[in-house]
């Protein structure tokens, strides 16, 4: 993926300080192949408070983006 790439499209790449240039290409190539599915919901600012308590009873799978716009 190129750099001018990601910035362009808004996107973060996030990653651990383990493997090697190799196994994030192949990760990434993975990726874009579709082999790789991100579970993502989108919630309301108004379910702050119940987000942050099933987050701690570790109820969530994936990530949660709060939607300022819902």
């Amino acid at each position: 993926m190129a750099v001018q790439y990601a910035i362009a499209m808004g996107l973060n790449v996030a990653a651990v300080d383990v493997g090697t240039g190799l196994d994030l290409q192949e990760s990434l190539n993975m990726a874009a192949a579709g082999k790789v599915k991100a579970t993502v919901t989108a919630e309301p600012l108004e379910n702050i408070n119940d987000i942050f308590e099933r987050m701690r009873q570790g109820k969530i799978e994936g990530r949660i983006v709060i939607d300022y716009t819902m």
